[in-house]
């Protein structure tokens, strides 16, 4: 019955030490991994291995070097316990370790028995650890310090590998739940938006509806005068030969606009944070120039012009609409 539990343990422990499901091909000789099956006394005693779940490891590698260390499983992980790094020699009768005493020793395809004195080691070929188990092995061992008992957890590459993909998941997970909140928090912030326009739109609507006809008498009394004064003929002019208008220009064009429309720019910039071209395409639609002259005055082509009215109508009223439509909305401003 011990030996079923023995041999059950070792199987478990052996499935532990699997890095991934390229094995290492068989050895012939003594290269490559071997873990202990059994300890033979002098006297006859057996002891089986693995022993609570610890068992004993050795490396054989072509450049004569040999590494020693104890594997303990631990729930899913498994512990490297060094143990020590030696040189070895072999024949097909003899061996020794650091040019010490020779022991006997036998090799077949999948054992190899040591014997010294009368005890006997029998070790069994590790034919399910891979060669990057190997590796992780030599490389705990090769920045051990000898004079030190180290500990080292080594996972299995199998389980790193799930850890390192349950990583990637996790973080891809985040990243969707980060860019949908984002997506949520734009939405939100468009219908905001959308609905604050809306009742700058029903604001100005129901001010024209309630205001006195009088006060229109005087609007459309002091555009007459603008669209009749010298200033406007003189930048009218200017606009019909295509002239580039300076920054003072602008500036001028923008203070008396907003003489005459005491809200026009404060409500264009309510609604959307216009650029200095979009801006200046505002202020010429307000003063009727025809879409080809304020391409000529700001160096655009027509149909820029025509996008850039457009835009700005999907972008205020959330929706598509027609260049003109644009204009429209300005000239009710």
């Amino acid at each position: 019955m011990n030996r079923i539990r023995y041999t059950a343990t070792w199987f478990l422990l052996l499935l532990l030490t699997a890095a991934c499901q390229q094995k290492v091909p068989q050895q012939n000789g003594i290269l490559g991994a071997w873990s202990i099956r059994s300890f033979e006394y002098p006297n006859g005693q057996m002891q089986y291995f693995p022993v609570d779940g610890e068992i004993s490891v050795r490396i054989y590698d072509a450049d004569s070097t040999l590494y020693i260390c104890q594997l303990q499983a631990k729930g899913n992980e498994t512990i490297l316990i060094p143990v020590s790094k030696k040189s070895y020699e072999y024949t097909d009768s003899t061996y020794s370790e650091n040019n010490k005493k020779k022991m006997q020793v036998s090799v077949s395809d999948s054992l190899m028995v040591l014997t010294d004195q009368g005890f006997k080691e029998i070790w069994e070929r590790a034919t399910s650890m891979t060669e990057t188990r190997m590796q992780e092995i030599r490389d705990v061992m090769n920045d051990a310090d000898e004079n030190q008992v180290v500990y080292r957890y080594v996972l299995a590459t199998t389980e790193r590998k799930l850890r390192s993909e349950v990583s990637l998941l996790q973080w891809l997970a985040f990243l969707l739940l980060l860019v949908g909140a984002v997506i949520v928090a734009y939405a939100l912030h468009i219908r905001s938006r959308k609905k604050s326009i809306e009742r700058k739109l029903k604001a100005i609507a129901e001010e024209k509806a309630l205001r006195p006809s009088r006060i229109d008498d005087t609007i459309r009394q002091m555009e007459a005068e603008f669209f009749s004064s010298d200033y406007y003929l003189q930048i009218r002019k200017r606009i019909e030969v295509g002239e580039n208008l300076k920054q003072n220009d602008w500036d001028e064009l923008e203070r008396r606009l907003k003489g005459l429309y005491l809200n026009f720019s404060s409500t264009l910039y309510g609604m959307y944070n216009l650029s200095q071209l979009e801006y200046q395409v505002c202020l010429l639609l307000k003063i009727h120039t025809a879409p080809s002259e304020i391409a000529n005055v700001v160096n655009k082509d027509k149909s820029t012009i025509s996008n850039i009215r457009r835009r700005l109508y999907k972008k205020v009223f959330g929706k598509d609409g027609s260049a003109k439509d644009w204009d429209e909305f300005i000239d009710s401003l």
